[in-house]
């Protein structure tokens, strides 16, 4: 549906989009109007009893009465408001439009708004006279208190109501000609101002962060939105009733068994399925897990881990008596507490930890490294979202060269292309562990401690145990990168950089549930060699696709416009005899995600394994190949699938 155009400006909201809203307000302001009218009650039988009275205290009984009237005014504007927005279907070309009048009575809203707004700063203002007139009164005024009260909370539900509003407008969308709307140099100068507007709301949200990379990620991330969003007939609801329509559609297809996108269908593409693989990503996840600390842990079984947390937590050493001069444990606070709930998920103690280093910025992702003595490997964890700086991450969508961390370009081909944001991530993990400065900002104050190459002399230590008549099979000699989430996709490149640091060394890589625009097609035809994914449910991160790729809008608007098929977020209008939802109408809709033609695809990395529920609660194993996860599969399940106690779950029944 086309937005809405007021004051000459388009906005993000569309005129079927007013239904609930106004439900809501027309309830609040319904039960506001009974509150007023008992406190106008109690007001006037003030009178018989008080002598300071004055003419404020008639204002305040004005003000009163005339808030009772805007509400009773407001809530009428409201009803033809909601009635007018359900009118129609979504794509309603009928002569004339059904929701023509819509405009006009938002006009009225916008000028009653206004009134009530002048009207509570006169009532504010006369309340404070009346009360500060009999304050030498014995008695105690309730009733006053009470309107004042009632003052404060009008200014905050009008500041939210306000607040909504400016968030809906676009600022620099002026409603231009159709011919004009696609002049490139005019849309350009748009998307231009706007990504400038979201960059300033990024740095609102984090203003202390101000080195260079961190100011690039905004610019990017802004960028991107404006890509995303450039539509000029494509608003938010419009993504959210398509989505609906794909989940009703789906829902069909699995009842009717039909093979169109249908999950089921997948096993007719199985590939073989190693037992050796499945092993390992089974006995690894723990590490994943355990990157995750002290929250996640607690979560799982909240009564339980606290009790157990607490044999590992160390006791103030952030003393500088009690710190140990190794530095095993960076950025974790005084008690370590993440550190601790990642010694009780695996059960050790600290002599199995290398480093442990939970510092957490903008492309700058907490991880570990620890010694795992039964497979005879190294591992390195690292942490998914789990803090804003981590979704900001997770944002800078955008394509980047995998050689552009310049310490390992040498290896890497240079047309290998990854999520901007991990392949950032990847290079600060990479700094560390060899002992480089992470920013230009760092390069001259790091201190000597963080110049050790943690990890060459880790790789040889091992090196020097399997000399000194330790004989180990050969392919137990690895080091493993794991991660769920961001994690998995900042290991999934970091595992290319260390390949090409350490060419002589089994490096592989298991991501769980690892985002679906992370690689290249060639660099994710190259991550075969040495990484596994895993896909579990209709996990919609895994079938998600950013960079320059975008929801090709003619999918959404000919979903959403299925002939006789009205919007999931609108009831019917009384008499129309429209059903809420055609089936058929949807079933015929073929929906999925396009790649924008001039975008390079981006896919999953590595080999895939996928584990679908079954019917009777039971799981199926297979391998996918990455095209398969090119279509978002909109369920109940799409989030909490993703979620890494939820896989754990799952991993445990498989």
């Amino acid at each position: 549906m086309p937005p809405i155009v007021l004051f000459n400006k388009v906005w993000r909201v569309a005129s079927d989009d007013f239904v609930y809203p106004s439900i809501v307000e027309i309830l609040t302001r319904g039960g506001w109007a009974v509150a007023l009218g008992f406190v106008l009650g109690f007001h006037v039988q003030e009178l018989d009893s008080l002598v300071c009275l004055g003419r404020e205290y008639r204002y305040t009984t004005s003000y009163l009465i005339a808030a009772l009237v805007i509400q009773l005014v407001t809530s009428v504007n409201l009803v033809y408001l909601c009635y007018y927005s359900s009118r129609g279907r979504i794509f309603d070309t009928s002569d004339p439009h059904p929701r023509r009048l819509i405009s006009k009575i938002i006009y009225i809203n916008i000028i009653l708004t206004c009134l009530e707004f002048s009207l509570t700063c006169y009532g504010a203002f006369f309340a404070i006279k009346d009360l500060m007139r009999c304050m030498s009164e014995e008695r105690f005024r309730v009733v006053i208190i009470i309107i004042i009260v009632v003052i404060l909370l009008t200014y905050i539900l009008l500041f939210i109501k306000m607040a909504l509003a400016i968030t809906t407008i676009k600022p620099f969308s002026l409603n231009l000609a159709e011919e004009e709307r696609h002049l490139l140099a005019n849309r350009e100068h748009v998307q231009h101002r706007e990504s400038q507007i979201t960059y300033r709301g990024l740095r609102c949200l984090m203003p202390c962060s101000n080195d260079e990379g961190t100011i690039q990620a905004f610019q990017d991330i802004s960028e991107l939105f404006s890509k995303i969003f450039h539509d000029h007939d494509l608003v938010p609801s419009d993504i959210l009733a398509g989505l609906l329509l794909l989940h009703y559609k789906h829902k069909l297809e699995k009842e009717v068994g039909s093979t169109l996108t249908s999950r089921n269908s997948l096993r007719s593409q199985d590939l073989e399925v190693d037992v050796d693989d499945m092993s390992g990503l089974k006995y690894f996840y723990k590490y994943s897990m355990a990157a995750y600390g002290c929250w996640w842990y607690v979560m799982d079984s909240p009564c339980t881990h606290c009790c157990s947390l607490g044999s590992y937590i160390e006791y103030c050493p952030c003393f500088p008596c009690m710190q140990p001069e190794d530095r095993l444990v960076e950025g974790d606070g005084c008690f370590q507490h993440n550190h601790a709930a990642a010694k009780a998920k695996l059960k050790m103690e600290d002599e199995s930890f290398i480093v442990f280093d939970n510092r957490n910025r903008i492309q700058e992702v907490p991880y570990f490294m620890y010694a795992d003595r039964e497979r005879k490997s190294l591992v390195i964890a690292i942490r998914g979202t789990l803090s804003i700086s981590d979704m900001f991450t997770d944002l800078r969508g955008e394509p980047g060269h995998l050689a552009d961390c310049e310490e390992v370009e040498f290896g890497i081909d240079p047309t290998f292309k990854g999520h901007k944001g991990m392949v950032a991530a990847a290079s600060y993990v990479y700094r560390r562990l060899h002992g480089l400065p992470v920013s230009q900002r760092k390069k001259n104050d790091q201190v000597r401690s963080e110049r050790v190459e943690i990890l060459r002399q880790t790789l040889e230590e091992f090196q020097d145990i399997h000399l000194k008549g330790h004989t180990y099979p050969l392919h137990y000699k690895f080091v493993l990168v794991t991660g769920h989430s961001l994690g998995a996709g900042t290991a999934s490149i970091l595992a290319f950089m260390l390949r090409a640091k350490y060419p002589d060394r089994n490096i592989i890589c298991y991501a769980y549930s690892p985002p679906g625009g992370l690689l290249s097609p060639a660099a994710a035809t190259e991550s075969e060699k040495f990484t596994l994914s895993l896909v579990v449910g209709d996990d919609e991160v895994g079938r998600l696709l950013t960079q320059e790729q975008t929801v090709n809008r003619t999918t959404i608007l000919d979903t959403d416009s299925s002939e006789d098929t009205r919007s999931p977020l609108t009831p019917s209008s009384p008499g129309s005899g429209v059903q809420l939802l055609d089936i058929p109408a949807i079933h015929q809709q073929q929906c999925q995600i396009q790649v924008h033609p001039s975008c390079e695809p981006m896919y999953l990395p590595g080999r895939i394994y996928y584990i679908e529920d079954l019917e009777d609660g039971s799981f199926h194993v297979s391998r996918q190949n990455r095209t398969i996860f090119n279509t978002i599969l909109v369920s109940p399940r799409m989030m909490a699938d993703h979620m890494p106690n939820y896989i754990q779950n799952v991993l445990d029944q498989v």
